[in-house]
C-alpha cells in the first residue's frame, strides 16, 4: 500500500510540475504573441498623433489600428482556447487560405513597426493559395519577420518573398525561410 501510494505521490507531482511548466509557456507565448499588434498600434497612434496629417491618412492609420486590435482580440480569445483544452491539431480547423494576401498584409502591418530603422518590402506572388489555419499561419509569419526585426542590423532591411516553385510554396526573408509543399 505504502508504494502505491508514493507512487500515486509521484504521478500527482509529475503533474504539478507539468502544469506549471504549461503556465509559464503560456505566460512567454502570451506576452510575445501581443507584443507585435500592440507595436504597431501605438507606432501608428504616434504617427497619426505627431502632426497635423491630411483625413485620408488618419483613416489609414485608424484602419490599421482597427486590424491589429482585431488581431489582439483574436489572439487573447485563441490563448484563453489553448489554456482550456490541450493544443491537438484537430483543434485548429483547416481551411482554404489565400497566403499571398495573407503575407503580404503581414509584411505591410510589420513594416509600420520601424525598429531600429529597418525596413520591411514584400515580393509576393499573387494567387498562392493553400490549406491551412490562417490564425497559426500568421502568428509564424509575425514571429518570424519579429525575429527578423530583433536580430537584424539598425537600418538594414526585411525582404518577405513568397513564391509558388514546382508546387512548393516558399515563404522566406532574411534570416528565416518557411517551405509548404502542396499536395
Amino acid at each position: 500500500e505504502l508504494s502505491d501510494l508514493a507512487e500515486a505521490f509521484n504521478g500527482m507531482l509529475d503533474r504539478l510540475e507539468h502544469s506549471f511548466e504549461a503556465e509559464q509557456r503560456f505566460t512567454s507565448d502570451a506576452s510575445h504573441e501581443l507584443r507585435t499588434p500592440m507595436t504597431v498600434i501605438l507606432t501608428q497612434t504616434e504617427l497619426a498623433l505627431e502632426k497635423e496629417r491630411q483625413p485620408e491618412e488618419y483613416r489609414r492609420a485608424l484602419s490599421v489600428i482597427l486590424r491589429q486590435g482585431r488581431r489582439m482580440h483574436a489572439l487573447i480569445a485563441s490563448m484563453l482556447d489553448y489554456t482550456r483544452i490541450e493544443m491537438r491539431p484537430e483543434n485548429y480547423p483547416l481551411t482554404d487560405i489565400d497566403l499571398s494576401e495573407l503575407a503580404d498584409s503581414t509584411a505591410r502591418d510589420m513594416a509600420l513597426i520601424r525598429t531600429q530603422n529597418i525596413t520591411v518590402t514584400a515580393q509576393i506572388q499573387p494567387g498562392v493559395r493553400i490549406r491551412g489555419n490562417q490564425l497559426l499561419l500568421e502568428r509564424a509569419l509575425q514571429n518570424l519577420i519579429d525575429n527578423a526585426y530583433k536580430y537584424g542590423k539598425e537600418e538594414g532591411h526585411i525582404l518577405v518573398r513568397l513564391e509558388n516553385k514546382d508546387k512548393k510554396v516558399i515563404l522566406s526573408g532574411i534570416g528565416f525561410s518557411l517551405f509548404v509543399e502542396i499536395l
